[in-house]
């Protein structure tokens, strides 16, 4: 057998990956968030513009939902080394809902103001940018190593699918419910996500647990090193001398 066909990557195994119950609910959690989440973003962009007509205002907007992004990496992958990207997870959603239902509430009381909307969008970015994180370490804990690309595969038509949704459907909602319906809506997803992370698996597992009971054998290193070098005995050393 030749070296490329011995480390060739493993062929992905779709019923594998789909019989497996943790994964299902992982997948409808990242499909249900990112539905919410698309709503949220294009219906605060127009309510900002209907209420603004400032296209610049609109672009602040974008600016502090990306922003925590270049700190809270930093923060977040600390914590999510540290503690049961589960249960973190399930925190992000949970702190999140509470957090959009709320400004939903005063957004359908008839008291919202630009500063609440950039004060949501904030709060959202930065527990996205935490949360995309730690649910792609996550996935790790979920399926076996050898079907890690078609799970990643998997979750990432279950985003593009949420957000296809979500661009479909939030013209309707925003027309018919206005701003608090998107927001009531959006704050929803985030607790049926956190549900279906809290069903994904029993028990607490530490990051460092998984790494213990999944250890990499300094051989497969070592070897994966060595294909990865060239070395004076390998192929690409210069012909030598009779």
């Amino acid at each position: 057998m030749s070296t490329s066909t011995a480390n060739a990557p493993a062929r992905t195994d779709w019923s594998l990956i789909w019989a497996a119950p943790g994964f299902r609910y992982f997948f409808f959690a990242m499909f249900i968030s990112l539905f919410g989440s698309g709503m949220n973003f294009a219906g605060v962009s127009w309510h900002i513009l209907a209420l603004t007509h400032s296209t610049v205002k609109v672009s602040f907007q974008v600016i502090v939902a990306t922003a925590p992004g270049l700190l809270i990496p930093f923060i977040g992958g600390v914590l999510i080394d540290r503690y049961d990207r589960r249960y973190l997870g399930i925190v992000l959603d949970f702190v999140r809902g509470v957090a959009v239902l709320a400004t939903a509430y005063v957004a359908w009381r008839g008291h919202l103001e630009l500063w609440h909307l950039y004060a949501i969008t904030f709060v959202t970015g930065a527990g996205s940018a935490m949360y995309w994180a730690n649910v792609n370490a996550l996935v790790q804990e979920v399926m076996p190593a050898s079907q890690f690309t078609g799970a990643n595969a998997a979750v990432l038509i279950g985003v593009q699918t949420g957000m296809l949704f979500a661009g479909a459907l939030v013209g309707f909602i925003y027309d018919g419910a206005g701003i608090a319906g998107i927001l009531g809506i959006d704050g929803l997803t985030y607790f049926v996500s956190s549900w279906c992370l809290y069903k994904l698996r029993k028990g607490y597992v530490s990051p460092r647990d998984h790494l213990e009971d999944h250890p990499v054998p300094i051989e497969a290193c070592c070897e994966r090193f060595r294909l990865a070098v060239p070395t004076a005995d390998s192929s690409f050393a210069p012909n030598e001398g009779p």
